[in-house]
């Protein structure tokens, strides 16, 4: 009768712990389905156009004309920053607009050949390479959206450390070429390039 006692007890504590196991599960799928359900959002902003937390409107971009050409006028574009992973992956993925003094900044750790393609871009945009000197070294202009894999990967023709996307047609606009100097100022973290 003991044995059987004992075996009756270790059945209880048994189903206690099935118990137990499964509302942890249930407690991790409904966090999960939380997190799924918030990143569902993010992309939606992503897609309307909403704004970014890695949004800086303080963070800048100018484009410097050569001081030879007499209406030489520097051009400055509001940037949005990529510095992480996800950040750079996700670049301007969604987005159906940019205004025309806006663009996005993405930063490396390190100087780099670079290669970015257009895949869940909606927008044609201009890519401009800069190095670690702050020179463009390579433009890639008027790169349609990617429609169907593959996507096609538009390298800088130099390592770059910076890149820059901006409107399709920027480039011809303002006369950006090869061999120009900018100027990245970051303010939101108190970093400045000059």
């Amino acid at each position: 009768m003991r044995r059987n006692r004992k075996h009756h007890k270790h059945t209880g504590i048994s189903i206690h712990c099935v118990k137990l196991s499964f509302r942890l599960f249930s407690l991790v799928m409904a966090l999960s389905v939380k997190l799924v359900l918030a990143q569902d959002h993010a992309a939606m902003q992503s897609r309307t156009g909403a704004p970014h937390e890695s949004v800086a409107p303080s963070a800048y971009v100018l484009f410097k004309k050569p001081s030879l050409e007499s209406d030489a006028q520097d051009v400055r574009v509001t940037v949005e920053l990529a510095r992480t992973r996800r950040e750079i992956t996700r670049g301007l993925m969604f987005r159906e607009k940019l205004n025309d003094d806006q663009g996005m900044l993405f930063v490396f750790n390190e100087e780099q050949p670079l290669g970015f393609w257009m895949k869940n871009t909606l927008i044609a945009l201009d890519i401009i390479f800069i190095s670690r000197n702050l020179e463009i070294v390579s433009t890639r202009t008027r790169v349609p959206p990617c429609e169907r894999d593959p996507c096609p990967v538009y390298r800088s023709e130099k390592p770059a450390q910076f890149v820059v996307e901006v409107n399709a047609g920027f480039v011809e606009k303002y006369g950006i070429s090869q061999g120009n100097q900018v100027e990245i100022k970051i303010d939101a973290n108190g970093a400045s390039t000059p």
